[in-house]
């Protein structure tokens, strides 16, 4: 009885391993025949025909017959829309271009001979054969900024007609690869004087003026390209249509501003007041979109909004008829002030 259970066990363990064995043998060959033609069609894409760019693909390094080194390790994570439901039948067919693509974007693609895939496809190794006869592999130097200057016209939401705003700005920008950058910039805002009139209830001439804030603004952005999403996720497009979402930290400071209003009756003055508010920091976020229309040129429609402010002084001044003016002034650590988006369209330029 025993030896038929010990017989039963082993038939079923040897089954168990056979079909492990066959499906991996599937498996592998399945991501093989997937990969042949997206490396095909992104190689085409790209220009990079030639056996400069050709490389080998492994599973197993006991399936490479030469020797290597690992030049570099690499886990690339994309987000993956409805990830649940898709990502096993994504990851079939689109990992290794992924993992293709990330070779291309940090420029080693050139200097390796192939990719060694992890089992269960989370990351992979470049590897080099110690008698390789490409180009010597160099590390990837981190790129240097480029300087650059943008300006542009806005206006504060949803007052369009008031608040209309000049911007100007000098800005550093530094790729991190092909997908993403960041960007410094450093500039001014400038809203232009408006001037409400109307009667009220009185019948009384009432004149409401905002003159002109000033700031000076930094803001901290980073940039994805879209166009190269889709090409490193889906194989899809040739990454040449640089079209980028944005965001970041949007900070002004020495944001000064004033409105008054006057209340008259004639030639008579009935009531006039002042306030002027000065804010050393506003805080806030920034989020936008841009598109580069040239090599040196791009067009940015972005949001900005700074509602924290940080040391915050408002003085004013009111008379009413004949009664003396009257004086106050009022300061804070720290304030939510108006969170009005501002809205401002851009051309940049690359010097």
């Amino acid at each position: 009885m025993k030896t038929k259970l010990l017989l039963l066990s082993g038939l079923v363990l040897t089954s168990l391993l056979q079909s492990c064995v066959l499906n991996k043998e599937v498996y592998t060959a399945e991501l093989e025949e997937n990969f042949k033609e997206q490396k095909s069609e992104f190689i085409q894409k790209r220009g990079l025909e030639g056996s400069a760019n050709d490389f080998d693909v492994y599973f197993s390094d006991e399936t490479i017959d030469k020797e290597y080194e690992v030049v570099s390790y690499n886990q690339v994570v994309s987000w993956i829309p409805l990830r649940p439901f898709i990502f096993n039948k994504w990851q079939i067919k689109y990992r290794l271009h992924q993992y293709m693509h990330n070779a291309y974007c940090l420029g080693i693609l050139p200097s390796i001979d192939g990719m060694l895939v992890d089992a269960d496809l989370t990351g992979v190794k470049y590897i080099r054969y110690k008698d390789s006869s490409k180009e010597a592999f160099v590390i990837p130097a981190k790129q240097d900024f480029t300087k650059g200057l943008s300006g542009g016209l806005g206006f504060t939401v949803p007052t369009i007609q008031s608040n209309q705003i000049i911007t100007g700005s000098y800005h550093l920008n530094r790729n991190i690869n092909c997908t993403k950058s960041i960007r410094h910039e450093f500039g001014f805002l400038y809203g232009l004087n408006s001037k409400d009139e109307y009667k009220d209830w009185n019948n009384y001439d009432v004149i409401n003026k905002e003159g002109g804030f000033f700031s000076l603004n930094y803001k901290y952005i980073f940039s994805y390209n879209v166009s190269e999403y889709f090409s490193n996720t889906w194989n899809k497009g040739s990454g040449k249509n640089p079209f980028f979402t944005e965001i970041g930290f949007d900070m002004n400071t020495f944001d000064i501003n004033s409105t008054s209003s006057t209340t008259m009756n004639g030639s008579a003055k009935i009531s006039s007041s002042k306030n002027t508010f000065t804010t050393i920091f506003n805080l806030g976020a920034y989020v936008g979109l841009r598109y580069s229309l040239s090599s040196n040129l791009d067009l940015n429609l972005g949001l900005s909004s700074t509602p924290v402010g940080l040391f915050n002084f408002e003085s004013g001044k009111a008379s009413y008829l004949n009664q003396p003016e009257t004086k106050s002034i009022d300061r804070s650590i720290f304030s939510m002030n108006s969170a009005n988006p501002r809205i401002l369209l851009r051309i940049s330029y690359k010097l």
